[in-house]
């Protein structure tokens, strides 16, 4: 653990961030002072050392401290953390309180397989109220206190102690000599502990348990740990031998229900060898490979210091998308024969098989013929026949191993090779199979062997372990590990405390597969500098999204009577397309008595002031119809609206960035297109979440309303829906802009309405165009804006460009994004033509104005010159940002009249509705690669002002991305400055894209997730 903290002049200038001056290190008895403000150049040794991974950094408020030093002078500090402040207040040995059998017994086969040493489980919880955070505390413990001396009567065992008997064997003496409860409390946070890898830090969480004498080990250790920002952490260390991890989380599962003063409806099954009163065979009739040394690396060390390389936890993050990829990608059926396709792969066999494929690629060493093979461990409970009963305290799992594979058929075969091997290992676990290995570990005389020889690969030169080529896999995904809620609620973050055992199976490849609904991010897992030996993979159960259940569909029309009539749409709708743009609001839980009480009050609330809503703004209940057969008009009839009633088991935190991926659509009325003439304009869906939040999803037809005219709408409903009165009323006469006696007649040459450019040599096959796209949602601090002004602001010596007001944030952002992306699609063809298309609002750039309250379509897209790859990445930031000026400056009142009697004039609508959508047809397909991008502004608009009652939506944004390069800027609901843009891209592009966005701003690529 090494000291660290920072210092820099204060800023009293709130536009002005003064930089970092001072670094100060302290190692061990030694203090470094680094005055690096005044220092030429940073060393390279300083460098190497701040991101060496094998070192911690501590020290308090140490996270924005290692975010300064990113963003001012891009040191990255790999791992950073306050725990090492931890401080133990108590510790206290906690008995059964009542008597309890005094007996030993033999630990049964399945356990004496298991190591002796504790794995460890940690539970963190978010703050909660309290007058004190001492007495609180102080509360807290006590009750962590009795209700674990009451869980000790039915689970006394946990009480008692190893002892060792014959032949290398453990057995259990049960006299009640207790578990051990500390009481600590840290000056960290639990921001400060970011995605709650497994790593060293930590291991602070969890009692330290001393091995000097296994006849005094307590079996179970728990530390309460209280953060300063008011979280708490129960840590549990847990012996192996006593109880494997279903047994484990039913006991915390069952001292939780005792704390919250409630009964055990399920009590503890005692008797671990009922698995014997059958009387089945128990001779081994099979050759057990899983407990036969696993292989070794051949040459995958070139020394034995390369085995002394630490391992590295990383907490890698699986969308619900991706995985539905994995598993497409995996059903493709493989002509092998040893492999048949039968049902469909499932989540744990194709996320099994995708790490070790990659763990393959990582650890390849130039031997094709590398052997490796995937342990998996398996609850035998329901795989027994009868199986054993509910509540079974014990161990009941065995280890597995997959048939003997080789890099290269790993590598150079298909997902589904990999799948099938693990399935293989899976689906060999029968009743009989498990009474054999339990009849080969009762045979066998030297149980030192049998606990460690599915762990560690095979002795190579003396050594147990000269490189691993294997993985060990556990599954989490259908265990009861988030319904731990002591009487403060479930907890925000369940996990192992570490995954490599303190000197045991160190040298074991530890994987955890635990399932978790939090944000879907991917992981920070790095090969470059060492391999990661051990790592957790956690997986986002975005699939509660499908389980959107539709209660009630309802049509709203006008309260009132509204006119009855027929007008053609404007130019500004016409080149709309008639389909539907989806906008998503979430709002915090409520405070009320009955969640499905409130929702019946707030879908009467949204019905109600929905129909009067509709009364000023009557269009929105019509439906378009064909004029001419290329032009659209609307019929005003009142055939109303159509609003849903859903629910969902998901929780907003389970949709963590908001990110508009495919899983969002589900909150968005779906559409039918069938006939134009039926569509309703206007579809809404109310969801209510499982943790009593709230989702508004909006479908609103492009050809009617822009994004001003539906965001006026939405605020107006929501006004009317608060029960205040309509301060503007919609202006409806979608042809004001003709009153004028301006010329439309076309006066420009309109390359907005022009084909954009097409990757030349984009994609070399039309297979590789099908690739899926991906968005993302990127998000840019106030500081990180300020960036960019300041790069594109610099002076470009340009004879066409001559630098005026400084550019603004759309403008830095905006040519960002572009130089990026095309850094991201470089085909190595200097000269590949892009063009950015904005869509422009023109409102207010019409001369008149239009009037306040305008309800239809004003926008236009306008798009910026021809330019090549070259000149963006080699050019610096202020020459993108000119030419994205150069097109929004050219929206004059002149220019937007032209561009609206070019609308008038043509008579082919279908292609300029789609013409600054897609680049031009090759070959007879209408897009085979896209260089350009299409980004539109929603800054200035009011998107968190939509107040139904309920306050101020936590996020609003878009519900999906329609097609790929496109992209939306606006702002953060967090009112710091921030912005936050949803953008899609080609899955192949985005890595690197990611990569180049935050590089230059110094900071970390967040994650994204597949539409």
């Amino acid at each position: 653990m090494d000291g660290l903290d920072i210092e820099w002049c204060p800023n009293f200038n709130p536009q002005i961030e003064n930089p970092m001056a001072t670094l100060q290190l302290c190692l061990a008895h030694r203090c470094l002072i680094f005055q690096i403000l005044h220092s030429p150049s940073i060393p390279n040794s300083l460098i190497d050392f701040l991101g060496n991974r094998s070192c911690a950094f501590v020290g308090v408020g140490i996270q924005n401290e290692v975010e300064k030093l990113l963003l001012d002078y891009g040191l990255g500090v790999e791992i950073s953390t306050s725990l090492e402040m931890v401080h133990i207040k108590s510790s206290n040995t906690v008995i059964p309180n009542e008597p309890t059998p005094n007996e030993r017994y033999l630990l049964s086969e399945f356990d004496q397989i298991k190591l002796w040493n504790h794995v460890s489980l940690l539970y963190f919880y978010k703050p909660q109220n309290s007058n004190s955070r001492g007495c609180r505390v102080l509360s807290v413990i006590e009750v962590m206190r009795n209700s674990l001396s009451q869980a000790l009567v039915p689970y006394y065992p946990l009480a008692g102690r190893l002892h060792w008997s014959e032949g290398g064997r453990l057995e259990l003496h049960c006299k009640a000599k207790g578990v051990l409860l500390l009481e600590a409390d840290s000056e960290a946070t639990l921001e400060d502990l970011a995605d709650f890898a497994p790593t060293q830090a930590l291991k602070e969480l969890t009692p330290l348990v001393d091995y000097g004498s296994i006849e005094e080990m307590p079996l179970l250790l728990v530390q309460l740990t209280r953060f300063r920002c008011g979280g708490l952490c129960v840590g549990v260390a847990v012996c192996r031998a006593i109880l494997d991890g279903t047994a484990t989380f039913g006991f915390v599962k069952s001292w939780a229900k005792l704390a919250r003063g409630e009964k055990l409806d399920v009590l503890p099954f005692l008797d671990r060898f009922v698995w014997k009163s059958s009387g089945k065979l128990t001779i081994p009739c099979y050759d057990h490979d899983e407990f036969k040394k696993l292989p070794t690396s051949t040459g995958f060390l070139k020394s034995k210091a390369g085995h002394n390389n630490e391992s590295i936890a990383c907490m890698l993050k699986v969308t619900k998308e991706q995985m539905n990829k994995l598993k497409k990608m995996a059903g493709e059926i493989y002509n092998d024969q040893n492999m048949v396709k039968q049902r469909p792969f499932s989540r744990f066999e194709v996320l099994s098989a995708h790490i070790w494929r990659c763990a393959c690629k990582a650890r390849y060493n130039g031997d094709n013929h590398q052997p490796t093979r995937v342990c998996i461990i398996i609850d035998c409970r329901k795989r027994m026949n009868p199986p054993l009963p509910a509540g079974y305290l014990g161990n009941a799992t065995l280890p597995t191993v997959t048939p003997l594979c080789v890099f290269d058929d790993l590598i150079s075969k298909p997902l589904s090779y990999a799948a099938g091997k693990i399935r293989e290992a899976i689906n060999k676990m029968t009743d009989e199979y498990i009474r054999s290995a339990l009849g080969f570990i009762a045979s066998n005389t030297n149980m030192d062997v049998l606990r460690t020889s599915f762990q560690k690969p095979a002795s190579v030169e003396g050594s147990d372990d000269l490189g691993n080529p294997n993985l060990n896999i556990v599954s989490w995904m259908n265990m009861p590990i988030h319904d731990t809620d002591f009487g403060w609620g479930k907890p925000t973050y369940m996990g192992p405390g570490s995954i490599n055992s303190e000197g045991v199976d160190e040298d074991c490849f530890g994987l955890a597969m635990k399932v978790v609904t939090i944000n879907q991010t991917t992981c920070g897992f790095d090969i470059r500098h060492q391999e990661p030996r051990a790592f957790m993979i956690s997986i986002q159960i975005s699939n509660l999204l499908e389980m959107v259940h539709v209660k009630s569909s309802n049509t709203v029309i006008p309260s009132e009577p509204t006119p009855n009539e027929k007008y053609l749409l404007s130019d500004f709708d016409q080149i709309r397309l008639w389909n539907h743009v989806s906008l998503l609001y979430f709002y915090k839980p409520q405070n009320s008595n009955s969640r499905g009480c409130r929702v019946v009050s707030v879908i009467e609330m949204m019905r109600n002031s929905l129909s009067q809503a509709l009364v000023p703004y009557y269009p929105l209940a019509g439906r378009l119809h064909w004029s001419e057969g290329v032009r659209l008009e609307l019929h005003c009839k009142a055939k109303g609206v159509l609003l849903l009633e859903a629910d969902t088991e998901a929780t907003l935190e389970d949709l963590a960035d908001f990110a508009p991926t495919q899983a969002l659509k589900e909150l968005t009325p779906l559409v039918d297109y069938g006939s134009v003439e039926e569509m309703p304009l206007l579809l809404v869906q109310l969801t209510s979440f499982r943790c009593g939040g709230l989702c508004v999803g909006v479908a609103i037809c492009r050809a009617i309303l822009d994004g001003t005219a539906t965001f006026g709408f939405m605020k107006s409903w929501a006004k009317l829906a608060r029960g205040e009165k309509l301060d503007v009323l919609p202006f409806l006469d979608r042809f004001v802009l003709k009153s004028s006696e301006k010329p439309t007649t076309p006066r420009f040459d309109h390359d907005e309405f022009k084909k954009l450019p097409i990757s030349t040599g984009f994609f070399k096959s039309k297979a590789e165009h099908d690739n899926e796209s991906i968005a993302v949602m990127l998000k840019v601090t106030k500081e990180q804006i300020n960036k960019l002004k300041k790069m594109a602001n610099e002076i470009y010596h340009d004879q066409n460009m001559v630098k005026q007001r400084p550019f603004s944030r759309f403008e830095v952002l905006s040519a960002h994004i572009w130089r990026c992306a095309c850094k991201a699609r470089y085909n190595g063809d200097n000269h590949q033509p892009t063009r950015v298309c904005i869509i422009v609002d023109c409102r207010k750039r019409m001369n008149p104005p239009l009037p306040a309250g305008y309800l239809g379509n004003a926008r236009l897209p306008t798009v910026t010159p021809p330019c090549v790859f070259d000149d963006l990445i080699s050019k610096p930031l202020c020459y993108a940002a000119w030419k994205i000026r150069e097109a929004v400056n050219k929206m004059t009142d002149e220019y937007i009249r032209s561009a609206l009697g070019f609308i008038a004039s043509n008579t082919n609508m279908d292609v300029l509705r789609t013409s600054y959508l897609k680049p031009v047809s090759v070959e007879g397909s209408d897009d085979l690669g896209n260089p350009n991008l299409n980004i539109v502004s929603w800054m200035n608009m009011p998107i968190h002002d939509t107040d139904f009652g309920w306050g101020k939506p936590t996020y609003m944004g878009p519900g999906s991305i329609n097609f790929e390069g496109k992209a939306f800027i606006m702002s953060s609901s967090d009112g710091d400055g921030s912005i936050s843009i949803p953008f899609c891209l080609k899955a192949a592009h985005m890595d690197s894209f990611m990569k180049f966005f935050y590089e230059d701003i110094r900071e970390v690529p967040l994650s994204y997730s597949k539409i």
